[in-house]
């Protein structure tokens, strides 16, 4: 259940956050990049629950990722906020973007060659807390090999 707070910092809980997986990127020898652009008003949320969701998403980026890096930018957009999560991963083939978020164990063929232990649920739980959020959350990539930009949508009231 999504329990909506009032008034919570996001750019604080990027920070956090990032914190948190900077240290698993710089073992890999990649970066990961945050991005602020323009001022980031706080939104209602289940901090602890969107925190849970933004680092699957993150961890999953860094996880698949073995040259470049990671870059995670905020902004408003169309009066929404709007998180952007870019890499330089292994991509994914169009016909994996779709069920991505609507399945539980769905991963891709090169994401297991590059990760075993991968259990396949961060991705089906992060869609189900930003539908909790009333949000929306997709991925595009221009296939295998040509990383992934992860998307995430939270209404601002």
């Amino acid at each position: 259940m999504i329990r909506l707070e009032k008034g919570i910092n996001m750019e604080e809980l990027f920070e956090e956050t990032l914190k948190d997986l900077k240290v698993q990127a710089e073992k890999k020898g990649i970066y990961l990049n945050f991005e602020k652009h323009g001022s980031i008003p706080k939104i209602p949320a289940d901090r602890i629950k969107l925190k849970l969701a933004l680092t699957n998403v993150i961890d999953n980026c860094v996880k698949y990722t073995k040259e470049g890096g990671v870059t995670v930018a905020i902004e408003i957009k169309d009066n929404k906020f709007l998180i952007i999560v870019k890499d330089t991963g292994v991509g994914l083939p169009e016909k994996l973007m779709e069920g991505l978020f609507k399945q539980t164990f769905y991963r891709g063929q090169e994401a297991q060659k590059i990760s075993a232990i991968g259990k396949g649920i961060g991705l089906f739980l992060s869609g189900k807390i930003i539908e909790g959020h009333h949000g929306k959350i997709w991925v595009e990539s221009k296939g295998e090999g040509k990383g992934a930009i992860f998307y995430i949508e939270l209404p601002l009231e």
